[in-house]
């Protein structure tokens, strides 16, 4: 195998998008074991690779008007001749480093998962699994947050997007049923995405399980040690939902209009709104379509009930 000890990695902007996208440095991690990784990525996912091993540099670019980030981005990375150059974002940026090799996704195959697609883009030899790398002071947080035995059960549901979101009322008559009377509820988010406080604090006083409130709590990262606590996870679409399903939660994704096939949480679990409007929330989804499939995937992956 050639000698590969520097490569750059462009990674994408959203936090869902960069989860995803790690099965990307994962993969070349385990193939060439001694190279060193220089990461571009944007604030909201900085803190998903701050802690991968073999890190040498971490550069944060956010996006600027007229696309002037990409002479940002060149400035901060041409100083170096690169084994291998890896966009995830098909940028003009790559075109115009010293690199041995490049790999540019364009994202225009439309066939199959994302991660499928990154695998045919890599021509792979090896499965592609998202994961995000942390430290032991991240699980040390985590384990004071999550007090007690368990079993968690997590919970997310707000994203950047309400026509991605099931009714905050839904999942308070969910949770409320017999079928999570053994759980305590791992509540997971941030405040800018709560579209109605007043809904949330009504869940928060009628929820008849223990709620360990962690909205707004620490950073992405820290949620991963969170997660491999966690029994189960339901939510919406969001980054918080690939997140759980890059760890060994089982992952139930809630979807309303976006594309489950491309997007539903890798190796794990999706039921989807008939209603695929843009404009309103996934209301179609009926409580006990819901449950049904919770139980379907316990079913298959032996969950607590």
């Amino acid at each position: 195998m050639t000698s590969v000890t520097k490569i750059l990695f462009i990674g994408p902007t959203r936090v869902g998008d960069s989860v995803l996208a790690s099965s990307v440095l994962n993969y070349y991690y385990h193939i060439y074991p001694t190279a060193q990784f220089t990461i571009v990525i944007s604030r909201f996912s900085k803190e998903l690779f701050a802690r991968f091993p073999r890190l040498d540099d971490l550069f944060v670019i956010d996006k600027m008007p007229y696309k002037m980030h990409w002479p940002k981005v060149w400035w901060s990375v041409v100083g170096q001749r690169w084994d291998l150059v890896i966009d995830m974002r098909h940028s003009p940026v790559s075109y115009f480093l010293r690199a041995n090799e490049r790999k540019v996704f364009n994202g225009h195959d439309d066939a199959g998962h994302m991660v499928e697609k990154f695998s045919r883009f890599l021509s792979a030899t090896l499965p592609l699994q998202p994961k995000i790398w942390y430290d032991q002071a991240d699980r040390d947080d985590a384990n004071r947050v999550l007090s007690g035995s368990g079993p968690f059960l997590a919970v997310s549901p707000f994203s950047n997007w309400s026509p991605k979101d099931w009714p905050i009322e839904q999942y308070l008559v969910l949770l409320n049923g017999d079928y999570f009377k053994k759980y305590t509820i791992v509540l997971t988010g941030i405040t800018k995405d709560v579209r109605d406080q007043s809904a949330l604090d009504f869940f928060l006083d009628q929820v008849q399980l223990p709620v360990i409130n962690l909205f707004d709590w620490g950073h992405l990262r820290h949620m991963v040690p969170i997660f491999e606590r966690c029994d189960l996870f339901v939510g919406s679409d969001s980054g918080l939902m690939h997140l759980a399903a890059s760890t060994q939660c089982k992952t139930l994704g809630l979807f309303g209009p976006t594309n489950a096939v491309r997007y539903r949480p890798w190796n794990n679990y999706v039921v989807q709104s008939d209603n695929r409007s843009r404009e309103v929330e996934c209301v179609d989804l009926s409580v006990d379509r819901v449950l049904e499939a919770i139980m379907e995937m316990c079913h298959a992956t032996d969950c607590v009930s």
